[in-house]
C-alpha cells in the first residue's frame, strides 16, 4: 500500500484497513472494560446504597450528597484509589 498510487482503489483499501483495525480495538476495549467494571461493581453499590441513605438522613443537603456521590462514583476509580 506505500508504494501505491493515490486513487479510488487506495482509498478502498485504506478504509477498509481502518475498518477492520476499529473492530479489533473496540472488541479488546470492551473486554477490558467489562474487567474494570466488575473490579469496581462492590463500590458502585456501597456508594449507591450511601446515597440514598443520606438523601433519607438529612434530604435538606442533597446538594452535598450529590457532590459526595459524583466524586467517590466517577473520580475514584479513574485515580485507582479505592
Amino acid at each position: 500500500m506505500v508504494m501505491m498510487p493515490y486513487n479510488a482503489t487506495w482509498r478502498n483499501i485504506r478504509k477498509l484497513m481502518h475498518q477492520v483495525t476499529a473492530a479489533e480495538v473496540m472488541a479488546k476495549k470492551q473486554v477490558l472494560m467489562s474487567r474494570e467494571a466488575d473490579k469496581y461493581q462492590p463500590v458502585m453499590e456501597r456508594e449507591s446504597m450511601q446515597l440514598v441513605w443520606d438523601y433519607y438522613s438529612n434530604p435538606r443537603e442533597w446538594f452535598l450528597h450529590n457532590g459526595r456521590y459524583s466524586h467517590r462514583y466517577f473520580i475514584y476509580p479513574r485515580l485507582r484509589l479505592i
